[in-house]
């Protein structure tokens, strides 16, 4: 009888104890439901800033109009745009398996708005000045759109990303270098302002610049390992399980 009795005492403990770390029913439909309208907010916004870009009347450090999608930089903005508008379609259900394609999507444009933020700190900030970088739009592309996109997969994800994730993460940037490399090899290097090596990677060599890029994509992988430790970390201390 006693040892029933200390039986039920112990699995009451483990239920309490357990209810405290889980996430009940109610407050992960009203997580989402928040989520769901920070996710077309901060979409509208990237979609605005980069229009501001496109007209010209910023005073940005960019290329205006449809030049602008040369950058990097704006590309992954953009992908963190769509990233937003197919998280929402992907997890208007309760399919899990849309779900972690949209968290992995998601994965994805934190890392490739991650790789942004680190080549302007301590690239482009360094010899065009922080000033210049944080001008106009580029205030958003530069440093919030990343900051906050890192912090909302590291505190919201509830999908592990994996090896497999991360590898999936340097991809924007892997074609990214193929498109840059393969342009500057048929249509040539040109000279300043109208080149077609707008980063000057390759004023060094072929090699060199092909170089540049195999050390950025390896970047991008570290980065991809950085917010996904984050994010396991968050978690813990959240009290949330990876699903």
């Amino acid at each position: 009888m006693k040892e029933d009795i200390s039986i039920i005492l112990c699995d009451r403990q483990a239920v309490i104890f357990h209810a405290k770390e889980t996430v009940l029913p109610g407050e992960i439909k009203m997580m989402k439901a928040l989520r769901r309208v920070w996710n077309v907010l901060f979409s509208a916004v990237i979609f605005w800033k980069w229009t501001q870009m496109i007209r010209g009347s910023d005073g940005s450090f960019a290329s205006h109009g449809l030049k602008s999608l040369k950058w990097f930089t704006v590309l992954s903005n953009l992908l963190a745009a769509v990233a937003c508008i197919a998280w929402l379609i992907l997890t208007a259900s309760d399919d899990e398996r849309k779900s972690r394609l949209a968290e992995t999507i998601k994965f994805v444009a934190a890392v490739s708005v991650a790789l942004t933020l680190v080549t302007v700190m301590f690239f482009l900030g360094p010899v065009f000045g922080y000033e210049t970088m944080f001008t106009g739009p580029n205030l958003w592309f530069h440093l919030l759109v990343p900051v906050l996109a890192g912090l909302e997969f590291m505190l919201l994800n509830r999908e592990p990303m994996h090896a497999r994730q991360q590898r999936l993460a340097t991809v924007p940037m892997l074609l990214y270098g193929i498109g840059y490399i393969g342009n500057n090899a048929v249509n040539g290097i040109g000279e300043w302002p109208h080149t077609n090596d707008w980063y000057a990677f390759l004023s060094w060599g072929w090699a060199a610049g092909i170089g540049i890029f195999a050390a950025i994509i390896a970047v991008t992988r570290l980065l991809a390992s950085l917010l996904a430790a984050g994010n396991r970390i968050f978690s813990k201390l959240l009290h949330v399980d990876h699903a």
